[in-house]
């Protein structure tokens, strides 16, 4: 996968006891030294499902866990009919809202995950 040179890539699993396992995240460097986020680019295969899962049944599972796990969750908005390397894929787009330990304020970071 083509990616900037400025960004690192890292391939390492740090939690391979769970379903999802890491295949690559692409980094990039912070922009300035005020920047504290930075953006990334995560490949994984996700393990877990054990019985023949169409694709809407996956994007149901995604949006549920994401609904228990992310604080504030907001569906923007999802979708089965994309398709990936030309495979039929589907797209979620949500937010969700951290709280920072340095009680500054909260920020929103919005995801968008596609998968086949």
């Amino acid at each position: 996968m083509n990616y900037p040179s400025t960004w690192s890539v890292n391939e390492t699993d740090i939690t391979p006891e769970d379903r999802v396992n890491l295949i690559a995240e692409f980094v990039s460097p912070f922009e300035t030294y005020n920047d504290t986020h930075i953006e990334y680019v995560q490949i994984n295969r996700d393990d877990g499902i054990f019985y023949e899962a169409d694709l809407n049944e996956y994007l149901d599972e995604a949006i549920n866990t994401y609904k228990d796990i992310a604080n504030n969750f907001t569906l923007i908005e999802s979708s089965t009919s994309d398709a990936l390397s030309g495979q039929p894929a589907y797209s979620l787009t949500f937010t969700e809202v951290l709280n920072r330990e340095d009680c500054q304020e909260p920020i929103t970071l919005k995801n968008f995950e596609t998968g086949i």
